[in-house]
């Protein structure tokens, strides 16, 4: 089965969370804010569809076994890359620089409970894909059905669910999760291979989400069905995207998607740096001083993490496995 385009698809979110964690406390863009707020609609529900897909493409293992190895996957990195923020904030305070989330005193608590609180809140991802796949191997061993399973999840996307944990989270995004595993079986019967007509299926879901997303964000429609609606033709819309265009395994997209877990780990660190020397020192008082912080953030957080990881990391391989919870040469996603 060919899925070159999967590494394709997951350089291309991991641009799209970059792109969407851009913050500077001296300026706003209403084109930058726009752009957040449409890839806000569907970006981490795309990257938890690719997690179902690679889930369901992979061996399955015992839950025993599978806890073991997304606790050192996941949770090894979420709490080393939680105290390199943690450094990283308490130094940030220390200069007395301004922050999204600044260190609180119960940020402790939300280590460990709810890490979107805290102060290290796009950890949140990881914690609750790791409470994900331990929900998801449990249904799978009681011999649920993909269809039961989905539907579950789609009328849990409905239930209010504490926080703790990250429930509220699981709540939210397993529904996406299953969808990824549907989108593995549906790649079993050859659908995706087939070339023709995919032009016109790309072209149609990247314009059922643009209506759809001038609907929710230009005329206010809500609702949680519209937003799962508004996802999934996001989702689409890159996965024909990438079908189309993502098959060439040496292609830009295709090498960043494979440090994309050392890009998510590691960009908000490298972005909090350079909006410090562009903020404090450069000054981003002009238009062209702002594009200019605007575009090397962008840049710098997705090539930095992507350079440490071939040219420090994979060459240090239990450096790898504490900040990436994978040694070099193994699957990253």
């Amino acid at each position: 089965m060919d899925t070159t385009y999967v590494q394709w698809l997951k350089g291309l979110a991991i641009v799209l969370v970059v792109v969407g964690h851009f913050y500077s406390s001296f300026f706003s863009s209403v084109w930058i804010e726009g752009a957040r707020r449409v890839i806000y609609l569907f970006h981490m529900p795309l990257f938890m569809v690719i997690s179902g897909f690679l889930y369901a493409l992979s061996r399955p293992l015992p839950f025993g076994a599978l806890v073991k190895k997304k606790a050192l996957r996941l949770m090894l990195p979420y709490v080393s890359i939680s105290a390199l923020v943690l450094a990283a904030k308490w130094s940030a305070g220390a200069v007395h620089f301004q922050l999204q989330h600044p260190v609180q005193a119960d940020d402790l608590w939300a280590f460990l409970f709810s890490p979107h609180r805290g102060f290290a809140t796009f950890l949140w991802y990881i914690y609750s894909l790791f409470v994900i796949f331990c929900l998801v191997r449990a249904l799978e061993a009681a011999r649920t059905p993909l269809w039961l399973m989905f539907s579950l999840a789609l009328g849990l996307r409905f239930v209010p669910l504490p926080s703790y944990f990250c429930l509220n989270l699981v709540g939210a995004h397993l529904v996406y999760f299953v969808f990824g595993m549907g989108l593995k079986r549906l790649s079993g019967t050859g659908v995706f291979n087939a070339q023709r007509g995919m032009g016109a299926a790309m072209a149609g879901c990247w314009a059922g989400f643009g209506l759809l997303a001038w609907l929710i964000l230009a005329k206010g429609i809500s609702g949680g069905g519209w937003s799962i609606l508004a996802a999934i033709l996001g989702i689409l819309s890159c996965w024909t995207l990438a079908l189309c265009y993502g098959r060439r395994p040496a292609s830009f997209l295709a090498w960043i998607g494979g440090a994309s877990s050392a890009i998510y780990l590691l960009h908000t660190i490298i972005m909090g740096i350079i909006r410090y020397v562009w903020e404090q020192g450069i000054g981003v008082d002009s238009r062209r001083a702002q594009m200019l912080f605007f575009a090397s953030s962008i840049s710098l957080a997705v090539m930095l993490p992507a350079m440490l990881q071939r040219f420090v990391l994979d060459r240090f391989p239990k450096a790898s496995k504490v900040l990436l919870g994978a040694a070099p040469g193994r699957n990253r996603a």
